[in-house]
């Protein structure tokens, strides 16, 4: 039986995404308000919000047009963003949850999943040029 809280995940790759970040300890809250905006996870400690985005519903100009001014609205409320493709999470999940447990949660990480989460942020970007900042 599902929970209440993964009742909110929206898609396939939100819930691929959650699980991982809960692996390494790192439990977002999902479906976050900011403001008129909702984002698919934050960590409203850290001002941080998490976006996934699938292929159907930001592909295209208008698209990625609303989300960019979306993301510029909430940058200026004081957060920060890690955005993520349909495709990166589900060729890369460990890396994509690795890349925000080592940037902001670096001493929740055990020794065992702080060199897992590098090796596979290494070997995703290596095979994929994908450098976000």
């Amino acid at each position: 039986m599902e929970s209440l809280k993964t009742l909110k995940l929206e898609s396939p790759i939100e819930t691929i995404l959650y699980d991982e970040l809960c692996k390494l300890g790192i439990e977002p809250e999902l479906q976050h308000q900011i403001s008129y905006f909702r984002v698919d996870m934050a960590y409203p400690e850290l001002k941080l919000a998490v976006e996934c985005d699938g292929h159907q519903y930001h592909t295209g100009e208008k698209n990625w047009s609303k989300d960019k001014y979306r993301q510029k609205r909430i940058e200026q409320l004081g957060w920060k963003f890690e955005r993520f493709q349909g495709w990166l999470i589900k060729k890369y999940p460990i890396a994509c949850a690795g890349k925000i447990a080592l940037k902001y949660f670096p001493d929740k990480l055990t020794f065992e999943n702080k060199r897992k989460a590098e090796h596979y942020l290494e070997v995703m970007y290596l095979r994929t040029g994908y450098h976000s900042p």
